[in-house]
């Protein structure tokens, strides 16, 4: 899977989000969506087939997603949190070895 999220990542990315250490709630939603989106795409183009399940996933779960702003908030919300203290982790990792 990081062989589809991580260059769909760093291709939505704009160098100012690259260099931010972190970033405000609505440039992180605004990136978010981005990358939603293209890996919703990309998986409609190249599905993915779970060997053990045999289940495939072709984006049709995102697009139903991001079609239902109060769920798209709800999981944007929660993302921005768990950014947000893996942030803080990374921060406060840093200061100390610094």
């Amino acid at each position: 899977m990081s062989n589809i999220v991580e260059p769909i990542v760093d291709s939505c990315l704009d160098e100012e989000d690259k260099r931010e250490k972190s970033a405000s709630q609505e440039r992180f939603l605004e990136a978010f969506k981005r990358v939603v989106e293209s890996v919703a795409q990309r998986l409609n183009e190249q599905p993915v087939i779970v060997a053990h399940s045999e289940n495939t996933f072709d984006g049709s779960g995102i697009r139903r997603l991001l079609s239902n702003k109060f769920e798209f908030d709800k999981v944007n919300y929660h993302t921005y949190i768990c950014y947000l203290a893996f942030m803080l982790k990374e921060n406060f990792l840093n200061d100390g070895n610094e």
